[in-house]
C-alpha cells in the first residue's frame, strides 16, 4: 500500500470517529429543542378549550379516549374511524392549525357546532359543548408518556457520555433519544401536531436503530466483523421508513394514507424487537463469554417487563375492542432503558442471580404482605362489622406493624432458602473473607500484603495466570508484584502503565471490575491496550480502588478448572480487593513516610558529604550515589554550562550505567538535547518520550535510547551554572512530581558544592599554571639552541594548555612569510618547513593584527583552509588558540593550539595563560635568537680562522710557489662559489698565470701564460692596490674587454701584495652577477693577506733552496777536491810510516801518526758535510733491501775492535738468534750503528764496557703496514749526558762544554745525521742518559714486511 493511500485511509477513518459522534450530538440538540417545543404546545393546548377528542394531523378524529369518555362529547359520538372535522360554526376548517387557532378564540363550556364528514363523504353536524381539559387526562397522556421520554432522553445523554466513541454506545444514544422522542410526542401527535414531522423520523430511526444496536451489543455479530457496512443498515431501514411517511402526513386528499406508513414503521420497529430478542437469545445460549451471557440475560429480562405488559395489552385489546389504549401500559418499558443504561455502562460480571433473587425475595413478601393485608382486613371486618375503630387510622396503623412484625421471620426464612439456591458458594467465601481479614491485620509491608492476596485468590479460584499491579509513585506507574509465595523475586509480568492509560483510566472511572473473557472483541476505549492484555493472558481485571486514585488491580486469567467466572467470583473478588487497597494504602503511607524520612537522609548526607569533600569528581560521585539511592536510574549527567563561551559540557556522563569519561568535557553542540532548554526557563523538563520532546523544541536529541528524561537546573542564587539530568531507556517510566522536587533538592544542594569545588579546582590550577609558567620560565631561559628551544616552547605551551596539538610559526623577516618551525601532533613531521604568505588563515591573522585569537568551532571558519593544521591529518580541528610571540613591539612568530584534550573549548582564560606563557618564550626565543647570531658570527669568524689556519697549514706546508698558489685558488673558489679563475705573478708589462681553473680556452691564446695587464679590473688592483668588483651590469658593450670567461656576470679581482707592494692577483669569475657578498669579500681579502705571506716565504724559500743548492754543490765540488789531496797525503804517510823510503824515529814517527789522524778526522768531516748536505737538499737516496741483523753487528764490531782493545774495554754482544731481516738501506744501517759504537768507545774511560743489543718488537702503533720492528740498542758505562745538553744531542754541530769532552775529537754533526737516516727508514731513535754512569741509545728499523 502506498504512502498516499494510507493517508487517504487514515484521513477517512479520522473523519469517521468524529462524524458520527457529532451527528449523535445534533440529534440529542435536536432532541432536546423538541421536548421544549412539546412541553410548550402541550401547555398552550391545555390551556385552550377541550373540544372533546384528540384531532389528529389530518383532521381525523382519534378513537383514543378513557374508558370513561362522558367528558369527550365528541368521540363518544363516533363510532366508525374515519371522521374527519371539517368545520366548526360553519367556518371551514383546513388544517389542524386552523382548528387549534379556532377553539383558541372560543370561550370554555360554550356549545359548538362541529361539521364531521365520513369517509364516503358524509357530513354529520354534532352539537357540542366545549370544557376543559382534566387534569387526570393531562397526567395519562401528557405527563406519563413526557416522563418516559425524559427518562430515555437522560439514559441516552448517560451512554453517550460514557461511550460515545464506541459504536454501541452511539446506537443506543440513538435508539434511546428516538423512543424519547416518540414518547414525549405522542401527546403533540393527539393535540398541537407541531412536531409530527419529527415524531415521523424518529418512530423509523427508533426501530433501526434498535436493529443496529442488536447487531453490536452485547457482542458484535460476525456478520458486522466481515460487513462493516451492515452496522449502518438498521439506520437506513429507518429512514428510508420515515422518508416514505413524510409524504402522507398531511394528505387532505386521503387522510387515512400516513396510517399505513406509520404502520410500516411499526412493523419496523416490532421486527427490531423480534431481532434484538433473537440475537440476545442466541448469545445467551451460543457465547462462552460469561459478561455477554450476563448482559443477555439482563436484556431478555428487561425486554420481559418492559415490552411483555404492552404486548399482552395490545393483545387483549384484540380480543375485547371496548378496551382502550391507556398510557399507564407503557410505564413498563422505563425498565428497559435502565437495565440498557446498567448493562452498557458497565464492563463487568452483572450479578443477575442476586438481582433475580432479590427480585422474587421481595415479589413473594408483596403477595404475602397484600394477601395478609386483605384476609386481616376481611377477617376484622367479620369480627367487628361496621364498628367505628375500623375506620380509625391508628388501628390501621397498628395493624400494619404488627403484620409487618409477623414478615421479618417470614423474609429471613426466604433469603436463606432462596440465597441457598441461587447463591450458593457465598457462605463459603464469606468464612475467607473474615479469615483474610484477620490476617491482612498483621501485614504491614507491600510484599506481606500481595503475598497474602495472591494466596487467599488461588485458594479460591486457582486462576491460571494472576497479576498484582500496585502503583509506583516514584514512577508514576502501575507496576506487576513477584510472585513471593514461590520465592521468586522477578515481577510477573515486565508490563508496565501508565496512570494514563486505557486500563487504568477505565478502572478509575468505572471503580468495578472489567470481564473480558477469552474473545478477542474489547471495548473501543480498551482498544489501545489490547496488545499488553493479550501478553497478560488475563480476563478479569478487579480494581484495588484508593481513596483519590486507583491503588491497583488483580490480573486474572481463565480458572485452571475451565469454569467461567461469577457474579459470586466476583463479589469476592471485589471484597477481598477492597480491604487489600485499604491494607495497602495503610502500608504505602507507611512507606511513604519512610521514603520522605530515607530522601531526607540522603540530602543530609549529600549535605555533608560536599561539604567535607573537596576533589571535584569526589563531588560528582556523591551526587550521583546519593541520587541513585532515591531515585534508580542508568542515565545520569551533570551538565555545567560555561557564561563566557556560551557553550555545554558534561562533568559527570552516566551511559546505560557505565561511565563514559570519553564524552565528558565535550561541548555539547547547540541545537542539540534539552539541556540548553532548562538552562535557558530555570525550570525542570520532564518528558517520557524524549525524542519527540527534542523534536518538538526544534532540537536534535543528544542521546540515544532514551524515553523518560527529567533535566533540572543547578541553580546558585540568580544565576544557572548547569543541568542535573536523569533519565531510562524503560519506555514505561514516567517521572512524577514527587521525583522531579526529590531532584531540584539535590541540584540545589549539589549546585553551591559545585561552585566551591569549581573555585578550589580554579586556585589550583592557577597555582599548577604559575608553578608551571616558571618551571618553564627557567627552562627556556637555560636554552640558548633555537631548534631545540622552539620544540621546548611549543611543547610545553600544549601541556600547560591541556592541548592536542599545536604548532609553532616564524616570521621571515625578509619576506614576511610564515615558516613552521614545530608542531606536535598527527604528521607533524610532514607540514615542519610549511611556508604560509603573508595575512595566511588565523596565524596570519594573529600576526597582522598582533591580537590573539580563539575559534571554538573552527569548522566554521574559511581561515583554517590556509592554517598548517588542516592538513595534520585524521583528527578533527574543533577549536583552535592563535597567539603572536611579540618583543618590542615586534612579532617573531605566533603559537597556535588545537583542541583541548578535555574537549571543552578555549576559554578567555586559557588566552589569558597563553599570552602569559608567549610573552616569557618570545624574550626565551629573542634572547636565543641573539646569542644564535652572535655565536653565529662568532662562528663564522671562528670557522673563518679555522678556514685560515687550514689555509695556512697546507700554504706552510709546502714552499712551493706553484702549490701555494693552487691552494689559494681551491679555497677561493670554494668559498666564493665562483665557476673560475686563475692566480698570476706580477712581471714587468704582463701576469703570468701560475694556476688556473674553470676555464675552457679562454686562456690558450694566451702564450706562456701571459696575461696582458689592460683588463680595467686588473688595472685598477695594480694601482690602487685594493680589490676590485665588477658585475655585468657594469660592463661595457663588449664584455670581452671586461670578463675572461665567456659569459661572465662577475667578476673578482684581489690584488696579494707584499707589503706595499703587489707581488701577484687572485682572478675570479662567474656566470652568475652579483655573488661576491660583504663576508665573501671580506674572506677574499683576508686570503690574499694570507697567500701574500705564503706566496712571499715560497719565493724566498725558492731562493734559500737555490741558495742551498749552490751550498751543497759547493760542499761537493769542495768535498771532491779535498779528498784527492788527503788521499795522497794519507797514502804518503802511510808509506813513510811503514819506512819505504827509509828507517823513521820515533819524532818522525810521532808527526806521521798526527798527520794520519787529522787526515781521518777531516775525511770524516768532509763525509759529514756530504751527508748533511745531500739531506738538506733531498738528493739521500737509500737503497732498501733485506738486511740480516747479525751481519752488520759483526762488521761494525770488527772494524772497532782494534779501538775497544786499546782502551781495554770490553764489548758485549747480546743479538737474539733467527732475527727477522730488517728492512733498510744496509750501509746507512752500518753507518748509524757504527757512529754510535764510535761515540761509546769514545766516551767511555778504559775498562768500561760497551753493550750492543738487538730484539724484535710488536709495533706499539698497531699499523698494519709495519707490524714488527727490531729494535737495537747500544749501551756504555761512560761519561753520561747531562740533563741540560739532553735536550740538544741531536742538534746540528753541537759540542757539550763539558771540560772532559773538549778533548774528545768530533764535529757534531753524527747524531743529527743518524737520527735523519733512522726516521728516513722509517724507524726511531732515542736515549736514555745518567751522567758519570752511563748512556743508552735506542733505534728501531722495520723488518720486512711478511716476516
Amino acid at each position: 500500500m502506498s504512502q498516499h493511500t494510507k493517508e487517504n485511509n487514515s484521513r477517512v477513518r479520522i473523519n469517521r470517529e468524529w462524524i458520527a459522534p457529532a451527528l449523535v450530538v445534533i440529534y440529542q440538540i435536536l432532541a432536546a429543542t423538541i421536548f421544549v417545543i412539546i412541553s410548550v404546545s402541550a401547555i398552550n393546548w391545555i390551556r385552550a378549550p377541550f373540544i372533546g377528542a384528540f384531532i389528529e394531523h389530518s383532521l381525523l378524529i382519534s378513537k383514543i379516549h378513557p374508558p370513561q369518555s362522558d367528558h369527550w362529547p365528541l368521540s363518544s359520538t363516533i363510532d366508525n374511524d374515519g371522521y374527519q372535522v371539517v368545520a366548526i360554526n360553519e367556518h371551514t376548517i383546513s388544517s389542524i392549525y386552523d382548528l387549534n387557532n379556532t377553539l383558541h378564540n372560543i370561550p370554555s363550556d360554550t356549545v359548538i357546532n362541529v361539521t364531521v364528514k365520513s369517509v364516503n363523504g358524509s357530513k354529520e353536524h354534532k352539537t357540542i359543548q366545549l370544557s376543559s381539559f382534566s387534569r387526570t387526562d393531562q397526567i395519562t397522556y401528557f405527563l406519563i408518556p413526557f416522563s418516559i421520554g425524559i427518562i430515555y432522553f437522560g439514559s441516552s445523554i448517560w451512554v453517550f457520555s460514557l461511550r460515545g466513541k464506541d459504536a454501541v454506545g452511539r446506537a443506543y444514544a440513538v435508539f434511546a433519544t428516538s423512543i424519547a422522542l416518540v414518547a414525549a410526542g405522542l401527546f403533540d401527535i393527539y393535540t398541537s401536531n407541531r412536531t409530527t414531522y419529527v415524531w415521523t423520523i424518529s418512530l423509523g430511526m427508533a426501530g433501526g436503530s434498535l436493529i443496529s444496536l442488536a447487531m453490536l451489543y452485547p457482542q458484535e455479530h460476525p456478520i458486522v466483523n466481515r460487513f462493516p457496512f451492515l452496522r449502518w443498515i438498521g439506520y437506513l431501514i429507518g429512514l428510508l421508513a420515515a422518508l416514505y411517511a413524510i409524504p402522507t402526513i398531511y394528505n387532505q386528499v386521503n387522510p387515512l394514507a400516513y396510517i399505513t406508513a406509520w404502520q410500516i414503521e411499526y412493523i419496523i420497529g416490532a421486527i427490531a424487537i423480534l431481532i434484538f430478542i433473537g440475537l440476545s437469545v442466541s448469545r445467551y445460549y451460543k457465547t462462552s463469554y460469561p459478561v455477554i451471557r450476563e448482559q443477555s440475560r439482563l436484556i431478555l429480562i428487561g425486554i420481559a417487563i418492559s415490552i411483555c405488559p404492552v404486548i399482552i395489552w395490545l393483545f387483549v385489546m384484540k380480543i375485547f375492542p371496548q378496551l382502550h389504549f391507556s398510557t399507564y401500559v407503557l410505564i413498563p418499558i422505563v425498565f428497559f432503558a435502565i437495565v440498557m443504561v446498567y448493562a452498557i455502562s458497565s464492563y463487568r460480571l452483572l450479578s443477575t442471580n442476586y438481582l433475580f433473587s432479590r427480585s422474587i425475595i421481595y415479589t413473594l413478601l408483596t403477595i404475602l404482605s397484600t394477601a395478609g393485608y386483605a384476609l386481616l382486613v376481611a377477617g376484622l371486618s367479620l369480627l367487628l362489622g361496621n364498628a367505628p375503630i375500623v375506620r380509625n387510622v391508628y388501628f390501621t396503623g397498628f395493624v400494619i406493624f404488627l403484620l409487618a412484625l409477623g414478615l421479618i421471620p417470614l423474609r429471613n426464612f426466604l433469603v436463606r432458602s432462596i440465597d441457598s439456591i441461587f447463591l450458593r458458594n457465598q457462605a463459603t467465601y464469606q468464612v475467607h473473607l473474615q479469615a483474610f481479614g484477620r490476617e491482612l491485620t498483621r501485614a504491614t509491608n507491600l510484599e506481606d500484603i500481595a503475598s497474602l492476596l495472591r494466596r487467599y485468590v488461588q485458594e479460591n479460584l486457582n486462576p491460571i495466570y494472576l497479576h498484582t499491579f500496585t502503583y509506583n509513585p516514584l514512577f508514576d506507574q502501575y507496576v506487576a508484584l513477584p510472585d513471593t509465595t514461590t520465592g521468586d523475586t522477578t515481577p510477573t509480568s515486565d508490563l508496565r502503565f501508565s496512570s494514563n492509560s486505557a486500563l487504568v483510566t477505565a478502572l478509575t472511572t468505572q471503580r468495578s471490575s472489567i470481564y473480558l473473557g477469552e474473545t478477542r472483541s474489547i471495548p473501543d476505549n480498551l482498544r489501545s491496550e489490547r496488545a499488553r492484555i493479550s501478553l497478560l493472558n488475563s480476563q478479569l481485571f478487579v480494581p484495588l480502588p484508593g481513596g483519590q486514585s486507583l491503588t491497583g488491580w488483580l490480573a486474572l486469567g481463565s480458572k485452571a478448572s475451565g469454569e467461567a467466572y461469577n457474579s459470586q467470583d466476583l463479589a469476592f473478588l471485589e471484597s477481598i480487593c477492597d480491604q487489600t487497597a485499604l491494607a495497602i494504602e495503610r502500608a504505602r503511607v507507611v512507606a511513604d513516610l519512610e521514603r520522605r524520612v530515607h530522601a531526607m537522609n540522603v540530602l543530609t548526607r549529600v549535605s555533608q558529604g560536599i561539604n567535607i569533600t573537596l576533589a571535584f569528581d569526589d563531588i560528582l560521585e556523591l551526587i550521583y550515589a546519593q541520587t541513585n539511592q532515591i531515585i534508580p536510574t542508568r542515565d545520569f549527567q551533570i551538565t555545567l554550562y560555561d557564561r563566557l563561551n556560551d557553550f555545554l559540557y558534561p562533568v559527570f556522563f552516566l551511559e546505560d550505567d557505565e561511565r563514559d569519561i570519553k564524552r565528558e568535557k565535550q561541548a555539547i553542540p547547540v541545537g542539540r538535547g534539552l539541556e540548553r532548554d532548562v538552562l535557558r526557563t530555570r525550570q525542570p523538563i520532564a518528558c517520557t518520550d524524549y525524542e519527540r520532546e527534542c523534536g518538538a523544541r526544534d532540537a536534535l536529541p543528544n542521546l540515544t535510547g532514551i524515553f523518560a528524561w527529567l533535566g533540572v537546573p543547578l541553580n546558585t542564587g540568580a544565576e544557572t551554572i548547569g543541568i542535573l539530568s536523569i533519565a531510562s531507556r524503560d519506555p514505561t517510566v514516567a517521572y512524577t512530581h514527587e521525583q522531579i522536587t526529590l531532584l531540584q533538592a539535590i541540584a540545589d544542594q549539589a549546585a553551591g558544592a559545585i561552585v566551591k569545588a569549581r573555585l578550589l579546582e580554579d586556585s589550583e590550577r592557577r597555582a599548577r599554571h604559575l608553578s608551571k609558567l616558571n618551571e618553564v620560565a627557567r627552562s627556556l631561559t637555560s636554552m640558548l639552541a633555537i631548534e631545540p628551544l622552539l620544540e621546548q616552547i611549543l611543547n610545553s605551551a600544549v601541556e600547560i594548555l591541556n592541548g592536542e596539538s599545536g604548532s609553532l610559526l616564524l616570521v621571515e623577516e625578509e619576506t614576511g612569510y610564515l615558516v613552521l618551525k614545530a608542531a606536535t601532533g598527527l604528521e607533524s613531521k610532514n607540514i615542519i618547513g610549511m611556508r604560509l604568505p603573508k595575512g595566511s588563515g588565523l596565524v596570519g591573522k594573529a600576526v597582522d593584527t598582533r591580537l590573539p585569537i580563539i575559534h571554538n568551532d573552527i569548522s566554521r571558519n574559511k581561515d583554517l583552509s590556509t592554517s598548517p593544521n588542516a592538513r595534520r591529518g585524521a583528527r578533527t580541528i574543533n577549536d583552535m588558540l592563535v597567539v603572536p610571540m611579540q618583543v618590542n613591539e615586534q612579532v617573531l612568530g605566533v603559537i597556535e593550539i588545537l583542541n583541548r584534550k578535555d574537549g571543552l573549548p578555549f576559554t578567555p582564560e586559557d588566552q589569558e595563560l597563553l599570552i602569559a606563557f608567549t610573552s616569557q618564550a618570545a624574550v626565551a626565543l629573542e634572547n636565543a635568537r641573539l646569542y644564535t647570531l652572535t655565536d653565529q658570527s662568532l662562528a663564522d669568524r671562528v670557522e673563518e680562522l679555522s678556514v685560515m689556519q687550514r689555509i695556512d697549514r697546507e700554504l706552510n706546508t709546502s714552499l712551493d710557489i706553484s702549490r701555494a698558489m693552487r691552494i689559494t685558488l681551491e679555497w677561493a673558489m670554494r668559498q666564493s662559489d665562483a665557476d673560475a679563475g686563475f692566480v698570476g705573478i706580477v712581471e714587468a708589462d704582463h701576469i703570468r698565470v701560475m694556476t688556473a681553473q674553470g676555464y675552457a680556452s679562454e686562456l690558450e691564446h694566451y702564450t706562456d701564460s701571459k696575461l696582458p695587464k689592460d683588463f680595467p679590473a686588473i688595472l685598477a688592483a695594480l694601482a690602487s692596490g685594493q680589490p676590485q668588483w665588477v658585475y655585468s651590469k657594469q660592463a661595457d658593450a663588449d664584455t670581452q674587454t671586461v670578463f675572461v670567461l665567456n659569459k661572465g656576470k662577475s667578476q673578482a679581482v684581489i690584488p696579494i701584495r707584499r707589503e706595499r707592494e703587489v707581488i701577484g692577483i687572485l682572478f675570479l669569475e662567474s656566470l652568475r652577477p652579483e655573488i661576491y657578498t660583504a663576508d665573501i669579500q671580506a674572506f677574499l681579502s683576508r686570503l690574499s693577506d694570507h697567500a701574500a705571506i705564503a706566496i712571499s716565504n715560497a719565493q724566498l724559500f725558492a731562493e734559500v733552496q737555490a741558495a742551498n743548492l749552490a751550498k751543497s754543490d759547493f760542499v761537493s765540488f769542495v768535498s771532491h777536491e779535498l779528498k784527492t789531496p788527503m788521499t795522497s797525503i794519507k797514502g804518503f804517510s802511510d808509506l813513510l810510516a811503514a819506512g819505504v823510503v827509509g828507517s823513521v824515529n820515533e819524532t818522525q814517527a810521532h808527526f806521521l801518526n798526527t798527520i794520519r789522524s787529522n787526515i781521518d778526522r777531516m775525511s770524516t768531516l768532509v763525509s759529514d758535510l756530504a751527508d748533511v748536505s745531500r739531506i738538506e737538499t733531498g738528493r739521500l737516496r737509500l737503497d732498501f733491501i733485506p738486511v740480516d741483523v747479525a751481519e752488520i753487528i759483526s762488521e761494525v764490531t770488527r772494524s772497532a775492535k782494534n779501538l775497544i782493545d786499546e782502551k781495554k774495554q770490553k764489548l758485549i754482544i747480546q743479538v737474539k738468534e733467527d732475527l727477522p731481516p730488517l728492512w733498510g738501506d744496509r750501509s746507512r744501517l752500518i753507518q748509524i750503528l757504527t757512529n754510535l759504537v764510535n761515540n761509546a768507545y769514545k766516551y767511555t774511560p778504559p775498562n768500561g764496557e760497551i753493550i750492543i743489543s738487538a730484539d724484535v718488537h710488536v709495533n706499539p702503533t698497531g699499523s698494519e703496514k709495519v707490524a714488527k720492528l727490531i729494535e737495537i740498542s747500544v749501551r756504555d758505562t761512560g761519561i753520561g749526558i747531562s740533563p741540560e745538553n739532553q735536550k740538544k744531542i741531536f742538534q746540528k754541530f753541537f759540542r757539550a762544554d763539558d771540560p772532559k769532552l773538549r778533548d774528545i775529537p768530533g764535529t757534531g754533526l753524527g747524531l743529527n745525521i743518524t737520527k735523519t737516516l733512522v726516521e728516513m727508514q722509517g724507524g726511531q731513535i732515542w736515549f736514555e742518559s745518567i751522567p758519570d754512569q752511563g748512556s743508552t741509545f735506542h733505534f728501531t728499523i722495520p723488518v720486512v714486511e711478511g716476516m
